[in-house]
């Protein structure tokens, strides 16, 4: 599972490390979920900590069905995607999605009383080289986007910083949401 770094899930990492054979292929490690990582956590923690990152998300998420969605920003370059559900200015209340590493994307721009959700695709802990593949879908409106990085926050200004992703401003920290990544 991908490490937690300010509430993004960073895909690709690998359990310990890697054994290449003499011909150069990469041979499977063994999922350690005690194994500490750089970050100074266990597998087991950033798994527990993903786990109720998608939940709170998806409580956020429930909290704002009378609210619309609509596309802030994609780059092409990243495959990256924002999502801003209320008010990009954060008068009120609103939540901002970003899913990184897109590898599809369908549905409307911009849809009225979003019922969107985040779901996390099984997969198999020995080969944490393999990238998370998370879904954020809305059947309402059959918007659905696949990508390997999910981050979140709750009432953040995009206005003011352009992007959750892409954060553009100098010398500020941010405007942290009350309902943001555990750690984060």
């Amino acid at each position: 599972m991908p490490a937690v770094v300010a509430g993004f899930f960073l895909r690709g990492r690998m359990a310990g490390k890697s054994t290449l054979s003499l011909s150069g292929e990469r041979l499977p490690v063994t999922y350690d979920p005690n194994f500490v990582t750089p970050c100074g956590k266990t597998y087991a923690e950033i798994d527990a900590e993903q786990a109720r990152t998608i939940a709170m998300a998806n409580d956020a998420l429930g909290s704002l069905r009378n609210l619309g969605c609509r596309w802030w920003v994609y780059s092409v370059s990243h495959c990256t995607l924002e999502l801003v559900i209320g008010d990009p200015l954060a008068r009120e209340t609103n939540l901002v999605i970003c899913l990184g590493g897109c590898d599809h994307i369908t549905g409307p721009v911009d849809w009225e009383k979003q019922q969107l959700r985040v779901t996390l695709l099984d997969y198999d802990p020995s080969q944490r080289h393999v990238p998370r593949t998370f879904i954020l879908q809305d059947d309402s409106v059959g918007f659905k986007a696949v990508g390997h990085v999910f981050g979140w926050r709750r009432d953040f200004d995009i206005h003011k910083h352009g992007s959750l992703y892409f954060r553009t401003y100098l010398g500020d920290t941010g405007d942290r949401g009350a309902a943001e990544t555990p750690g984060g």
